[in-house]
């Protein structure tokens, strides 16, 4: 895509991942003069430009980590808040997070609490790309569901080597 911007005539692109980092990097290119659409889609048009000009912009929050910091609260069985975040980018693991037994809350400005509980419950899990379940934070639930009760399942559909870690899981004795 960003190559896409200043090569001369019309790039197609298809497949691309919906992920709100590749549409954040789409809005910053457009913000800096590049022509570009589809973007949240799997199908972009980039027009390309000459030249691109320089722009302020905002990186919108990371999700992946704002994901693993609540896994962490989880584990620990702590509590923690998080900001700024974007709370409909994390959909899928807050979901997740609940049905393991966390309390999710969003407080009065939109932010995510999360409360790691006691009797925390195994669950099933599956990536998928957005909005699904983030590859990217498998391996971080595969840790806390090592500390719950009951059975779990996790299926890795996006990265097919992604879950070595759990050969390690497997020999542990909990």
């Amino acid at each position: 895509m960003m190559a896409a911007a200043l090569a001369e005539g019309v790039t197609v692109l298809s497949n691309v991942a919906r992920e709100p980092e590749v549409v954040d990097l789409a809005n910053f290119l457009i913000a800096s003069g590049a022509q570009i659409e589809g973007a949240g889609t799997s199908r972009l048009v980039v027009h390309g430009r000459k030249q691109l000009h320089g722009t302020e912009y905002t990186i919108m929050p990371d999700r992946i980590e704002a994901g693993t910091l609540m896994v962490a609260a989880a584990i620990t069985r702590s509590c923690v808040s998080l900001s700024p975040v974007v709370p409909h980018h994390l959909t899928s693991a807050m979901e997740k997070l609940s049905s393991a037994g966390c309390k999710i809350e969003q407080t009065y400005d939109a932010l995510p609490e999360a409360v790691g509980g006691r009797g925390l419950r195994g669950l099933n899990l599956k990536t998928s790309p957005f909005p699904g379940f983030p590859t990217d934070l498998q391996p971080q639930f595969m840790s806390l569901l090592t500390t719950c009760h009951g059975a779990s399942n996790v299926e890795e559909s996006i990265f097919e080597r992604r879950m070595r870690q759990g050969m390690l899981y497997d020999t542990a004795n909990f």
